[in-house]
């Protein structure tokens, strides 16, 4: 057994990954859920990443605009974006930084951003995800969404649901 006193950063990473498990399992059964489901799940997700890291090379934005957090999204939908963050625009003993907003003003929908400057190279096997999240926005959400995705000086996601 993992002793909190002895190591409570295992014990945390455990809690955590225990709790992505459950939403991935339990909660995906609905058609949609509530995004602050969602959003528990992402910045689960986000600590558990964080840990592959040294204290401080990644700085990590997460802001939520509004205190309406009632509207029903399909599930899944912004993870593809946060892994791509990670994947793609982070690097061992590099400082990094990546900023990640919902703004929940509206009852009607919600809007997701993520802003990375992308690092590495390499892109091999970007958009697998993406692509896959683009269509199925198609199916789900047809004329209610809106993506927007720019690649320059940094790596842009906005994401528009009308829920």
């Amino acid at each position: 057994m993992v002793s909190s006193s002895e190591n409570p950063k295992l014990v945390s990473a455990i809690d955590k990954l225990s709790q992505l498990l459950r939403f991935v399992i339990e909660d995906n059964k609905t058609e949609k859920i509530l995004i602050s489901k969602e959003i528990i799940f992402l910045k689960n997700y986000i600590d558990l990443q964080k840990l592959r890291f040294e204290e401080g090379e990644v700085s990590v934005q997460f802001n939520v605009k509004g205190e309406y957090d009632k509207q029903k999204i399909e599930p899944g939908l912004f993870i593809p974006f946060v892994e791509n963050a990670f994947k793609y625009g982070t690097e061992p003993e590099k400082s990094t930084k990546i900023d990640i907003e919902f703004n929940l003003l509206k009852a009607d929908s919600v809007q997701f951003e993520i802003k990375n400057k992308e690092m590495m190279t390499s892109t091999n096997g970007i958009g697998t995800g993406i692509e896959t999240t683009k269509k199925r926005l198609k199916l789900i959400y047809p004329n209610k969404h809106n993506l927007k995705i720019t690649n320059a000086d940094y790596f842009i996601v906005h994401l528009t649901i009308q829920t």
